[in-house]
């Protein structure tokens, strides 16, 4: 019987490298890469508080993988505006098809003239959409759209954070698209052909509603989770000038919004860079929804963006979220209390850098309505008040204060106010004697001057009776600690009292004298100084240092994002 022939170490892959991925096969530039281990680790500025180093592994970029299958060597072709006017079309679609081919930008030094080729035909494509009237027709429509796809719907990089540091998207800075300055011109080119004059001709939406096909948009927005916001910058502008040209694909794209935040909340492993461009788009299409509001976005609003307060990044997309719940409200009062019920279920107790977001939020919302509809959901929104001026981090209470004396809360409070009054007033004293921050007392003092103002009876009511409670309370706590005194006094007079306590004495040191022996013999029986510089002990200590990254800050990603000017939909009023 023959022996099975033993498999090399290259051969041998963990199930991850083994398993399929959904947007493609992996670029085979990958496999030449060095591996990320066997580089030197890094020191960072923390490891001077461990006693043992911190190692931190280089962070790969996140390329897309340009492979075109067929390498072709393109050639250049002449300009479209020094060819004849019946020959202009022929050269725009000779062009395109030239944009069609890809290339690998992960290393520069290869195919750098059909690189070159392309960027130039490119260029002279903007220029001449731009410039020469009546050019665009449906040949060419279709044709930018299959170069948008080739190039910019490629398959999404895996993410940049390598195994030894966990990424994290307020500190550290995304990973950068290499291909970046090539796809820019394209990702203009589309919107320069969404823009034309002959766009909304009948035959040009006709074709781009055969165009915007479900799996087209399905792989649109599932591009969003490109790590380069100035690529998801690009998305978002095209997604709504798509959006508000083709009206029969605007059902479908909300349904995808929706199966995308639904999936967002639920499945707990799944990320998702482009939460906050996706609510851009959707609260621009809030702006333009006429009231009264129909069940579908009532429903798309309790279903899908009130659950997106559950992530624990919600402040990466909160302003986001804010607009668009604002703007629903704006347009139909009676979405109010099912919003507000929302929040307050979803309310973060025990985290309190997103209490601070919920009450900015409520804020935001309550100052679109009108007393009366406050008025249904006044109870429960002042209890959930009354615990914010007394928590703990001053933070909470400090913003929960300025929510009290904002002037669009004391507004909605007029017709209502002795009975909101009687229920703030006792929080608001009990925040002034006890909290340890030193600006809540003087912010409480503005509060209740200010409520003072609208009805100076009912406030000298609630601190009348607020003080006559504390006093009824002292009281019943000065007899409870006097009938105890008495009672101890009676049972050390007692003679038996004696033996219990020097029995008690002396269980507790046979119970301590116990405790030590243990601690002994688990002491000999472990090797502490071997332990103590183990890497899992190193990695303990690491764990505990006030630090929420370990990766490395790259400078050039820093100057790059600040010279980039984002396209901004919303237009706050």
């Amino acid at each position: 019987m023959k022996k099975s022939k033993e498999k090399s170490p290259s051969e041998k892959k963990s199930g991850f490298s083994r398993l399929v991925s959904p947007f493609g096969k992996r670029s085979q530039s990958i496999k030449s890469r060095k591996d990320v281990s066997a580089q030197p680790p890094v020191q960072t500025a923390f490891t001077r508080f461990a006693e043992a180093p911190v190692t931190v592994k280089e962070r790969r970029s996140s390329s897309s993988f340009f492979k075109s299958a067929n390498p072709v060597a393109l050639e250049h072709l002449p300009d479209i505006r020094s060819a004849k006017e019946g020959a202009r079309t022929q050269v725009v679609l000779d062009k395109l098809d030239q944009c069609c081919h890809t290339f690998d930008f992960t290393d520069p030094t290869s195919d750098i003239k059909s690189k070159e080729v392309k960027r130039r035909a490119l260029i002279d494509l903007l220029q001449s959409l731009g410039h020469i009237p009546q050019l665009l027709n449906l040949d060419i429509l279709k044709k930018t759209f299959q170069v948008f796809e080739i190039n910019c719907l490629r398959p999404i990089p895996p993410p940049s954070v390598c195994n030894g540091a966990e990424f994290d998207a307020e500190e550290d800075e995304p990973a950068l698209e290499p291909a970046f300055p090539h796809l820019e011109l394209i990702y203009n080119l589309m919107i320069q052909v969404l823009q034309d004059d002959r766009i909304r001709d009948t035959a040009f939406l006709k074709l781009l509603k055969g165009l915007l096909t479900t799996k087209f948009l399905y792989k649109f927005i599932a591009h969003f989770h490109l790590e380069d916001p100035r690529e998801r910058d690009f998305l978002k502008t095209i997604l709504h000038r798509l959006y508000g040209l083709v009206i029969p694909a605007r059902a479908k794209t909300r349904h995808i919004f929706r199966m995308t935040f639904i999936s967002f909340v639920l499945e707990t492993d799944m990320k998702f860079n482009g939460i906050a461009e996706l609510l851009e788009v959707y609260g621009s299409v809030v702006q333009g929804l006429s009231p009264p509001l129909k069940s579908e976005h009532v429903t798309f609003c309790l279903e899908a963006l009130m659950p997106l307060h559950k992530p624990a990044c919600l402040c990466l997309f909160h302003p986001q979220l804010t607009f668009c719940l604002v703007h629903l409200v704006r347009k139909d009062a009676t979405i109010f209390k099912p919003i507000v019920q929302s929040l307050l279920r979803f309310w973060p107790v025990t985290n309190s850098s997103k209490q601070v977001l919920f009450i900015a939020e409520l804020e935001d919302i309550m100052s679109n309505v009108s007393p009366s509809v406050f008025a249904e959901v006044s109870d429960p929104v002042i209890k959930r008040l009354s615990r914010c001026l007394n928590d703990p981090h001053f933070q909470v209470a400090e913003r929960a204060l300025y929510f009290v004396k904002s002037p669009d809360f004391i507004a909605l409070i007029g017709k209502d106010s002795k009975r909101i009054i009687t229920r703030l007033i006792p929080a608001l004293l009990k925040a002034s004697e006890k909290h340890w921050h030193g600006n809540i007392p003087i912010l409480v003092q503005d509060a209740v001057r200010q409520l003072s103002a609208i009805n100076e009876s009912a406030v000298q009511f609630s601190l009348t009776e607020t003080k006559d409670e504390q006093q009824q309370v002292q009281v019943a706590r000065e007899q409870r600690e006097k009938a105890w005194e008495t009672i101890v006094a009676k049972a050390k007079a007692n003679p038996v009292s004696d033996e219990y306590r020097e029995a008690a004495v002396a269980r507790r040191r046979r119970r301590s004298t116990a405790i030590d022996l243990q601690a002994a013999l688990d002491h000999l029986s472990t090797d502490n100084t071997e332990s103590s510089h183990s890497p899992a002990a190193a990695a303990e200590r690491a764990s505990l240092m006030r630090r929420k990254s370990l990766l490395p800050v790259d400078r050039f990603t820093q100057l790059e994002l600040a010279s980039y000017q984002p396209h901004n939909l919303l237009e706050t009023s």
